[in-house]
């Protein structure tokens, strides 16, 4: 009986050993598990901040290309007007000449606005 006992004492020691060595390992499994996890979460937040760079300067490109697009069909519609006005403008003065001067009266009168608006 005291041997039965004793190897039953000695199989709880055994299994109390094995697991605690089984937790240990748990525990070691659990702390590199933690490091990758806080790894990936930096390199996550990296990755979500570059994004973000590269929409801030994206969005910037947009409106630079939309003022482009607009400043573009400004002019063509400034330069329709020009020809209109060289064509509608009967007078025997070579029309390289009338052209120059309607867009000197046009410089004049965008240079006056402005100065206008500024006050």
């Amino acid at each position: 009986m005291r041997i039965y006992i004793i190897l039953i004492i000695l199989m709880l020691i055994s299994f109390g050993l094995y697991q605690r060595s089984v937790i240990n390992e748990l525990k070691g499994e659990n702390k590199l598990l933690t490091e990758q996890r806080d790894e990936a979460i930096k390199t996550n937040k990296t990755l979500v901040s570059t994004i973000n760079e590269i929409e801030k300067d994206r969005d910037r490109k947009l409106v630079i290309l939309d003022e482009m697009v607009k400043s573009k069909d400004r002019s063509k519609d400034s330069i329709k007007k020009i020809m209109k006005e060289v064509e509608n403008e009967n007078s025997n003065i070579d029309i390289s000449i009338r052209t120059a001067r309607i867009i000197l009266n046009r410089m004049h009168e965008q240079t006056y606005d402005n100065n206008k608006s500024r006050d």
